[in-house]
Order: structure tokens, then sequence, then C-alpha cells
């Protein structure tokens, strides 16, 4: 589906900076792929003559995070409104061009897995959008029946959950 999308903007560069053998992240693949979609989409509009963008990912050891950047080429945000661009219904782009909801979008998907989202613009130069997310998938919450009859609800860490991807 991005694959698609991307080689209908013929006036624009893509270019990709994967590192291979990433951790895994626990997620939805759908949601992922909406968040992508939104910032590319974000950044094609920033640049409608013509641009670069890059995808990159990498794996932030020290601090156990997978990255995913999308930087662009274009217009950049300005300053004085670079804190509201996460907010709902905020937009910079004209009248009946945007939502505003992009962004929000993401930031609640990345939210959920317990990421974070920044952002790095420089008016005229373009934009870096940043995604960090925890390597290690959340906790789980093992439900079961106590001799009680009670449920157990307990939070352990995915290592010590039998059954769980990546455990024997």
């Amino acid at each position: 589906m991005i694959e698609h999308q991307l080689k209908s903007w013929s006036n624009i560069s893509v270019t990709t900076d994967l590192v291979s053998d990433l951790p895994f992240l626990l997620c939805d693949r759908n949601q992922i792929t909406q968040a992508l979609i939104n910032l590319l989409t974000n950044a094609r509009d920033a640049m409608p003559e013509t641009g670069d963008i890059i995808i990159r990912t990498n794996y932030e050891a020290k601090t156990s995070r997978l990255i995913l950047q999308v930087a662009d080429t274009g217009s950049g945000i300005p300053p004085s409104v670079q804190s509201k661009i996460f907010d709902p219904f905020f937009t910079t782009k004209p009248v009946g061009k945007g939502t505003g909801l992009g962004l929000s979008i993401i930031t609640g998907i990345v939210n959920a897995y317990g990421g974070e989202i920044k952002v790095d613009s420089v008016p005229q130069q373009g934009t870096t959008f940043t995604i960090f997310f925890p390597a290690n998938p959340l906790p789980v919450v093992a439900y079961h029946a106590t001799a009680s009859g009670r449920f157990d609800d307990t939070v352990y860490p995915t290592s010590r959950v039998n059954g769980f991807p990546g455990n024997s």
C-alpha cells in the first residue's frame, strides 16, 4: 500500500535507510502503517514542487528503543506552532487541504505502545519526525483462576509468561 502511494509521487525522491535485524515490536501492523502513511503524506504536502523524503529505522541499545524517522526537505514548521501540531484539528495547511487529525492519530498510536514522538523542524529547510518505541513488549497481565475461584490479574514481565512469543 505504501509503495503504491509513493510511486505516484513522481516529483519526490524517497530513500530508505533501514537497519536489518531490529528487535521485534509487538504491535498492530495496520496502526504502524497508518502512522507511517500520515507522516509521509504530511512530508509530501510540505513539498508541492519537488523534494526528498528519507525513511530511517534504527535501534538505540542504551535505552532499548526502536526508532522510526521520516525526514523531508519541505517548507518546515514555524517554531511558533510546533507545540500545537499534535493537537487534534490543528493544521498548518490551507483551508480544505487538511483535517488536522494526522499527527494526533499518530500520537495516539505511539502512546498506545508506550512510545514517544518528537519533531525537529527548520522553516524552509525541512522537518524530521522521530518515533521511539520500546523494543521489549509491554508487560502482560496474565489472568488465571485461583483456588478460591477469583481471578488473579498479576502483571508479569513478558519474559515470565509461558507461551509468549520468544519464551519457551
